[in-house]
């Protein structure tokens, strides 16, 4: 939506009929959407950054006048910069510069993998061959057939700058959500929303009458008329086609990570039986359970209310594990829960998957820290036979020990 913003406000700006402090104002809500994107989602930074440099291409060569393009020039760069500077003001505030550039930085960027300009290439061939996103594709496809078709037979593919600045940018919008969906080295279904929007734009942009005005006269009589609205309930269906299957994904995703005894609420109703006879006011869950967290009303004692970083492999797992362990000393949570176990929750993206071997046990320093300072209290078998979670109790109000 932050980028849909952007770009409304971008070709809103392209058809200069309002005063120019209202196209300054729209170059400014223009930077604003694209400077937010990537601090809603890191991946978003190549099409923010590309639709930037197309917002100041255009200021640069489409204002009449020099002190007209410096101006929206520097409304640009203040919408632009104004999201991050009150973000990086926060959390130099706060002192926590350093966890912010590892944790949504550097993590992103070590999620994302590495991955060759060949495997990119083949990922985005496979992205666009996908189910959700095929319709769009060959949708796309058609309305390209059309529009050359109607330049063929005029003769003259002359158009309009702002025609031409539409169609280029959208064109430049779709390049860059395919290389942020094609990039990371695992495809996650939900990545695909990036290339919604500049699919169903281009479509849009190449059947659209303002575009193909100066092409229609040498039309075949109707075809115009005709094939605009195919497109459109076409993309319709393919919306709510998409609609159907995310939401069926999102259910199929939930029966798996939540079944209907979910393991959240009996991890959670074992703490509240446990806090009527010890201290429970802090919290402290190795493994995937956040939803213990929701269901007693207890805090986490460290930053992570999950161990996805923690437990995975991967080459920021030392800081993690150094941070975990550190929040866990100097917290000192009043219960700590092992919940690596079948049953739960265990991260599976294709690759380092969880097992029960990656109990709290498999991170040494943790496991000193646990069985020096806390006790065995109460065990929970999720299945039959499975190895069970593990409820420890702090053994008394003193410092770390065992380290």
């Amino acid at each position: 939506m932050v980028l849909a913003l952007g770009f409304l406000c971008f070709v809103k700006w392209l058809q200069p009929a309002g005063k120019p402090s209202f196209q300054s104002a729209l170059v400014f809500l223009s930077g604003l959407a694209f400077g937010s994107a990537p601090w809603c989602k890191l991946q978003a930074a190549p099409i923010a950054g590309v639709l930037g440099l197309v917002v100041l291409a255009a200021t640069a060569t489409r204002e009449p006048g020099a002190r007209r393009r410096v101006r929206n020039i520097a409304a640009f760069f203040a919408g632009a910069l104004l999201p991050a500077c009150m973000i990086l003001g926060a959390v130099v505030h706060a002192g926590v510069a350093r966890d912010f550039w590892t944790s949504y930085v550097l993590g992103n960027f070590a999620h994302a993998g590495q991955k060759t300009f060949t495997a990119i290439l083949q990922e985005s061939a496979g992205v666009l061959l996908n189910a959700r996103i095929l319709p769009l594709f060959l949708i796309d496809l058609l309305a390209a057939a059309f529009f050359f078709h109607r330049v063929r037979q005029k003769g003259d593919s002359s158009l309009s700058s702002r025609q031409l600045w539409i169609l280029g940018s959208v064109l430049l919008y779709a390049g860059a959500a395919l290389f942020s969906v094609a990039r990371p080295i695992t495809n996650f279904a939900h990545y695909q929303i990036f290339l919604v929007q500049p699919m169903t734009y281009l479509a849009a942009v190449l059947v659209n009458r303002d575009l193909r005005s100066s092409l229609s006269r040498l039309a075949r009589p109707g075809l115009g008329a005709g094939f605009a609205p195919i497109i459109a309930l076409a993309i319709v269906g393919v919306w709510a086609g998409n609609g159907v299957l995310y939401a069926n994904y999102l259910t199929e995703t939930y029966e798996t990570a939540h079944p209907r005894r979910d393991s959240n609420e009996r991890i959670a109703a074992v703490v509240q039986e446990i806090a009527k006879s010890r201290a429970a006011g802090s919290l402290a869950i190795w493994g995937w359970a956040p939803g213990v967290y929701v269901v007693t009303g207890i805090p986490p004692a460290t930053r992570d209310a999950d161990m996805s970083v923690v437990i995975t492999r991967g080459p920021l797992q030392g800081y993690y594990r150094q941070r975990f362990l550190d929040d866990l000393r100097r917290k000192m949570p009043d219960l700590f829960i092992d919940a690596v176990v079948s049953g739960t929750y265990m991260w599976n993206p294709g690759y380092n998957d969880w097992s029960e071997n990656d109990g709290y046990e498999s991170y040494g320093d943790v496991r000193r820290f646990v069985d020096a300072n806390y006790v065995l209290v109460r065990e929970l078998r999720l299945r039959p036979g499975a190895k069970p979670v593990r409820f420890f109790a702090r053994r008394g109000p003193r410092s770390a020990e065992g380290l």
